[in-house]
């Protein structure tokens, strides 16, 4: 997480977004207040969710949720669904850890399952681990119907089933946007599902406002260059 990313998120918001160790250098200094760009009320508009980052400061609401409830009525159905939206950080160094802990994926993710498997039609689990990592995770703590993975993936392979659990990886440095339909049966289960990756090239265009922030950031990109 960044200025740019930030900014980026103010332009085009989303459902759900996976809280990472790597995101927390930038968050801390918005929670502290000593960002220039943003507020620290800002923050849990943003849609940040983690399972296993906890919030360390006493007295003060952690600034994201362990998980996202959301609503979609499913074409040719009558019934909404509710689908959770869960996320799992992974180990990423030495990231300072002044405001939160980091907690075992295999403790956490049983847990937050236990109070949103009841709830909902469809789980969903965002996550910066390692895919064998998340394979065994998902044997050993049935419930979750989808896991998608970010960890540099350059694969653009189809949903691989680990019991119950369809595992979907995002492509590198959002090169490719990824989507997934489900296909439902008469009772609105699941009966397969597929994914395809749109390459964004240039014969998408980009919107003229996001152009702009894009240029302004390689400005800045080629000024930091020259100095080396």
């Amino acid at each position: 997480m960044d200025e740019w990313m930030w900014r980026f998120l103010g332009k085009v918001p989303l459902d759900a977004i996976n809280l990472t160790l790597g995101d927390l250098g930038f968050m801390e200094e918005i929670l502290s207040g000593k960002s220039a760009i943003a507020r620290p009320e800002q923050v849990p508009g943003k849609n940040f969710v983690s399972a296993n980052l906890a919030w360390k400061e006493a007295g003060k609401a952690c600034p994201w949720k362990p998980f996202l409830i959301l609503e979609q009525k499913p074409r040719g159905f009558r019934k909404t669904w509710k689908i959770a939206v869960t996320g799992l950080a992974a180990e990423q160094g030495a990231y300072n850890r002044s405001m939160v802990e980091l907690r075992d994926p295999a403790a956490a993710l049983p847990e937050v399952l236990a109070k949103i498997r009841e709830k909902c039609d469809y789980v969903i689990l965002l996550t910066n681990l390692h895919a064998g990592a998340v394979e065994k995770l998902v044997q050993d703590h049935p419930g979750v119907d989808m896991a998608i993975l970010a960890n540099h993936g350059t694969s653009l392979n189809p949903p691989r089933k680990i019991g119950e659990t369809a595992l979907v990886e995002s492509f590198d440095q959002g090169k490719f946007l990824g989507e997934i339909a489900l296909y439902m049966n008469g009772a609105g289960q699941v009966e397969r599902l597929r994914n395809r990756y749109i390459e964004l090239n240039s014969s998408i265009p980009d919107p003229p406002e996001l152009a702009r922030m894009a240029q302004e950031a390689e400005s800045q990109l080629d000024a930091v260059r020259m100095k080396r």
